[in-house]
């Protein structure tokens, strides 16, 4: 998918390439997932509301958030929105709100470990999560649990969450954008989960002694103090760069 300029009408001012694509992850079939940040419109300030959408097609993903947003999910440190700062394809565009985006990419060394011990409970959240949904399925992964008995595009990243954390915590909480991408060896068992090669109850004792690992980590994330200096930087950057888009937008 090619970075449109606009999206109902909102200058985009950061685009990235995330999801399996980004993780190494992807395969023959996989979706190209995009995500992209776009500056407010003066009436969405006035009427008080932040602008999301999604698009899905049968080869392309695309999330859609207001830059407003950007402090709070960074915030909450998810990996599924930090990844946009580590994305392999990012693209700024040649607008008024160039500068604001590159500062943010630029301190991205710091973001990531802005709220580790929120990063901690979000990943956990996501893994528990997922292993509760395995036997349920969605729209697009009820025939894997026809065909396996178990999600196991939902087991895969299951057990993918608690791999981002321990290598992020292997790096000594350096180094997200390798965290967050699979090693050949890496990718070759998780895809072989996904691929359904073991069975439900294989795949549970798997997840069961791998979450037990990885919960021995948890002091190493829930003893760091937030980084507010950081954040309030950060948020700093994106009222700068709104006030300078309602600006613009006001020479029209």
């Amino acid at each position: 998918m090619e970075m449109p300029d606009e999206v109902s009408g909102r200058q985009v001012v950061l685009w990235a390439l995330i999801g399996s694509h980004n993780y190494g992850l992807e395969t023959e079939s996989s979706d190209e997932d995009h995500m992209a940040f776009v500056a407010p419109l003066f009436e969405d300030l006035y009427r008080g509301r932040t602008y999301h959408s999604q698009t899905v097609t049968l080869t392309d993903d695309l999330m859609v958030h207001d830059v407003r947003k950007v402090p709070d999910l960074l915030w909450k440190s998810n990996p599924s929105f930090m990844e946009v700062l580590f994305s392999r394809d990012i693209t700024v565009p040649d607008t008024f709100a160039a500068p604001y985006i590159r500062h943010i990419v630029s301190m991205r060394g710091r973001i990531e470990t802005m709220n580790l011990p929120v990063m901690w409970r979000t990943t956990m959240g996501m893994h528990l999560s997922r292993m509760g949904r395995l036997e349920k399925g969605t729209e697009s992964t009820q025939p894997l649990v026809d065909r396996y008995g178990y999600d196991t595009k939902q087991a895969m990243h299951a057990i993918r969450s608690l791999w981002v954390l321990r290598k992020f915590a292997d790096s000594g909480f350096r180094d997200f954008g390798t965290a967050i991408t699979a090693a050949p060896d890496e990718r070759e068992w998780l895809l072989a989960i996904k691929s359904g090669r073991y069975t439900l109850g294989e795949f549970r004792e798997y997840a069961d002694r791998t979450l037990k690992e990885t919960e021995e980590l948890k002091p190493l994330f829930e003893d760091v103090e937030p980084d507010r200096e950081t954040f309030s930087e950060l948020d700093a950057t994106v009222m700068d760069l709104v006030r300078d888009a309602i600006d613009q937008e006001q020479t029209f």
